[in-house]
Parts: structure tokens; C-alpha cells; sequence
């Protein structure tokens, strides 16, 4: 179906040549226009006269964005560490390792007094005097001597004194023990040069725990 527009009347009107006269003293041209017959029909389409569509604009909410503050990186001041002394930790080990070296030597002269030939000689005169069975008893051996700070059953003989063949000089003496008691043994000789040699024992005896001395040089 085709629209017609209302018919009006713009005889009226005076569509005729002007001249436009500008500020500036210059004469523009005048614009003729041809006349148009309104009376006439026209459809929208020649007079290109277009359908135009409103809508309601979308509003976008818009959300406050958080401020952003400057990058700032706290820096926090400490004190330097102190550096202790290794000084007191380097003497605590040279003391261990002094006392362990110390230690390892002792016991080795201690187990080379022990299987000497003269200190094994003694030990077997004394197992087999009648004077030391008399106040020891049976089976007399090698025991720890009093201050041994460990259990009975961790004895470990422990020979004191100096043997040297060489000089001829030869002190010793050791704990031993029967089943009648404990004592020490003690054995001292010295080799003379005018005799050719000749080791000559000057003490040769065992003390009982009660003080009393007895000698095993008969």
C-alpha cells in the first residue's frame, strides 16, 4: 500500500533570484532554485525520505577501579650478624684430639708392659708361691686396680712403671687378685756391669689390701 503525503499550498511562496551581499563587500551569485510543484504526490521513497529507529541507549555501569599506589617496597634495616671467634671451638678440638692421642699411646705401652717377658715371669712366680696362695688363694691373675672407674666385668690389667732392658733398669707393678682377696705386686731389679751383666732383683713382694707386705724373692 503506498502512503501519500498531504497536499499543501506554498504558491505563496517567492522562490525568485537573490543576491547575497557578505560583510566583506563581495557580491555571491544568486542561487536559482526550480520550483516545485507540491501539489503533485510523491511517495517517501523519491523523496528519499528514510525510517528512522530510536532505541533506548544502553548505559554500561561503570565500577570505580581502585586507585593503584606507587610500587614501593619497604626495605627493613637490620644489623649486621656478629661473627663469633672459631678460636675457642678450634682449642676444644686440639684438646680432644690431644687427649685421644694421649690416651692411645698409654694404652699401647700399657698392652707392650703387659706381654713383656719380665712382668709375664713375675705373674707366674706368683701364681705358684705358696706365700701368695696363702693370703690370695686359687687362681690369681692379672685385675684393675682400684681407681678403675668401670664394672668388674670391663677389668683391663694395667701394668705402671718403666721397663728398659737396655739401660738395665726394670720397675714395674700391677693388681692382681685370687679368690681370697686382692693385692699388689711389685718388682724392681737392675742389671750390674761388673758382674757381667747380671740382673739382680732388689724387691720382689706383694702387699695384701690390708697393708701387710710379703716377699716372693725366697
Amino acid at each position: 500500500m503506498i502512503q501519500k503525503l498531504p497536499l499543501r499550498n506554498f504558491s505563496h511562496l517567492n522562490f525568485s533570484k537573490f543576491t547575497k551581499i557578505t560583510s566583506y563587500n563581495t557580491i555571491i551569485p544568486s542561487i536559482q532554485f526550480k520550483p516545485i510543484n507540491l501539489n503533485i504526490p510523491y511517495h517517501y521513497s523519491s523523496l528519499n525520505i528514510h525510517h528512522r529507529f530510536f532505541s533506548t541507549p544502553v548505559t554500561t555501569p561503570i565500577t570505580a577501579t581502585p586507585e593503584k599506589k606507587p610500587n614501593t617496597t619497604k626495605i627493613k634495616i637490620r644489623s649486621l650478624p656478629e661473627i663469633s671467634s672459631k678460636t675457642p671451638r678450634y682449642i676444644a678440638y686440639g684438646i680432644i684430639g690431644i687427649s685421644l692421642w694421649a690416651t692411645a699411646i698409654t694404652l699401647s705401652f700399657n698392652y707392650q708392659r703387659i706381654n713383656s717377658s719380665t712382668v709375664q715371669g713375675s705373674l707366674s712366680n706368683v701364681k705358684h708361691h705358696p706365700k701368695a696362695i696363702q693370703h690370695l688363694g686359687q687362681n690369681i691373675n692379672f685385675t684393675a686396680p682400684h681407681w678403675w672407674p668401670f664394672p668388674s666385668q670391663w677389668t683391663f690389667p694395667w701394668v705402671s712403671g718403666n721397663i728398659n732392658q737396655l739401660k738395665g733398669v726394670v720397675n714395674f707393678k700391677y693388681w692382681v687378685e685370687g679368690n681370697d682377696g686382692k693385692g699388689i705386686v711389685r718388682f724392681h731389679s737392675i742389671r750390674s756391669l761388673k758382674d757381667g751383666g747380671k740382673w739382680n732383683v732388689m724387691e720382689f713382694t706383694l702387699t695384701t689390701e690390708d697393708g701387710k707386705i710379703i716377699s716372693l724373692a725366697e
